[in-house]
């Protein structure tokens, strides 16, 4: 995940350096001022760039530790298909990954899917986690290996 020191040093040391000193109204300070905010601007971005990022590798790390666990290759998961097995594994991450806080565009986007079909895939995880002990077991199972 990402760090929150390092959200925090990116955007307190961009901040700093638009601090050090009092801007006033000439023409140099006002260049210099406008600088500091780019980079002010550029360190956000920076950490919008890390964060995507890092979602996208919290979707990979959790696609691979649950298609090892059931057996499945990565290709066939990620790819479009319908088989049971592939679903259950797909849901399961979706389920993981919405835990982490990946965004219901973000797991869509990396299988291929709308964000509804992502939505509905954690609601039924949901479901058989309340009834089903063996899924409960087995998700338990899964929980532990990404620890």
């Amino acid at each position: 995940m990402i760090h929150a020191a390092l959200i925090h040093g990116k955007i307190s040391q961009a901040i700093r350096r638009t601090n050090q000193k009092p801007i006033g109204f000439t023409h140099r300070n006002v260049q210099e001022g406008a600088k500091r905010l780019a980079e002010v601007y550029k360190a956000a971005a920076e950490v919008r760039a890390l964060k995507t990022i890092q979602k996208s590798k919290v979707m990979q790390v959790y696609t691979e530790i649950v298609c090892e666990y059931f057996g499945l290759p990565v290709e066939k998961v990620v790819a479009i298909g319908r088989k049971r097995p592939i679903v259950k594994c797909r849901q399961i991450i979706c389920y993981l990954a919405k835990m982490e806080g990946v965004t219901l565009c973000d797991m869509g986007e990396y299988f291929g899917q709308d964000h509804t079909s992502c939505l509905h895939s954690i609601q039924t995880v949901k479901d058989l986690l309340a009834t089903d002990e063996a899924y409960r077991a087995q998700v338990r199972d899964i929980e532990n290996l990404l620890r």
